[in-house]
């Protein structure tokens, strides 16, 4: 048997895992001598070496889509000059290829210890893969200190203003449990308080089918760098709210609407 199947890339000399031989003799004192042989699942034998009854890489290998394991022979002969033959499978450890942090932007002013985005890995080994994030020091990382990370999600811990500091920077790392990573700085840009709120039509006719759209509903935002979706209610206050719904940004009928019974109609509504 081999103690381990996985060596991570780009590492010559890398350990692999170490040799172990059952044998039927009750003596207990045999030795085993291992070596890289000729034969079935002897493919990638030259990138490997034995010291002893250590598995090695005998080359810096790198994982790629089309060739993600390693295929070795190995033979184990006992003192007699008896032996036994067996093909393993190394898998080989790819490096994480890219770090997100999303969102990318937060909200002004929020108070300490408040949850400001996720953090998630690409690996080219899958979603088997587990991953340790923090924050380390290095280009990119003026304001580290304002922030902490538990498990995969990234913390405030000190409340930005947008007048004070115009650009948040951070420099987060990703290793897999096999200790590669990645490291990568981020900028954090600001979510603006929607500043304005308005309809494209304030005169509709009377008579509109319920269903049929009365106007669209505009929100006015300083994000101009960011595509905000915002979402649309009907909030108390509104005298007149039950005579129309909302369908995503649009005002729509929902109750008869006559002239003759009042000519101006208060609504209420929120953008988020």
């Amino acid at each position: 048997t081999l103690s381990n199947m996985k060596v991570n890339e780009g590492f010559n000399n890398a350990f692999v895992g170490v040799f172990k031989t059952t044998d039927a003799d009750t003596t207990g004192g045999d030795k085993f001598v291992y070596t890289l042989v000729t034969g079935t699942g002897s493919t990638h034998n030259a990138q490997f070496k034995i010291s002893k009854d250590t598995l090695y890489t005998n080359i810096a290998i790198n994982y790629t889509f089309a060739l993600p394991t390693r295929s070795i022979r190995i033979r184990a002969t006992d003192m007699g000059g008896l032996y036994i033959e067996k093909a393993y499978i190394i898998n080989i450890n790819d490096r994480p290829v890219d770090l997100s942090v999303n969102p990318s932007v937060i909200n002004d002013s929020l108070p300490s210890g408040t949850m400001v985005a996720s953090l998630a890995t690409l690996d080219s080994n899958g979603v088997t893969e587990t991953f340790t994030y923090t924050l380390v020091p290095g280009p990119g990382d003026t304001n580290n200190a304002s922030f902490h990370i538990t498990g995969d999600k990234l913390y405030v811990d000190s409340s930005f203003k947008k007048a004070l500091t115009p650009n948040i920077y951070i420099r987060v790392k990703t290793a897999d449990q096999d200790t590669l990573s990645l490291t990568k700085a981020f900028v954090i840009t600001y979510n603006s308080k929607p500043t304005g709120l308005y309809l494209t039509k304030y005169i509709i006719p009377e008579g509109l089918a319920i269903g049929s759209l009365a106007t669209k509903i505009k929100t006015i935002d300083a994000d101009t760098a960011t595509s905000d979706v915002f979402t649309y209610t009907l909030e108390p206050g509104g005298v007149d709210n039950a005579l129309f719904k909302i369908g995503h940004d649009s005002l729509l009928v929902n109750a008869p609407i006559l002239y003759a019974a009042k000519t101006v109609l208060a609504v209420k509504i929120r953008t988020t």
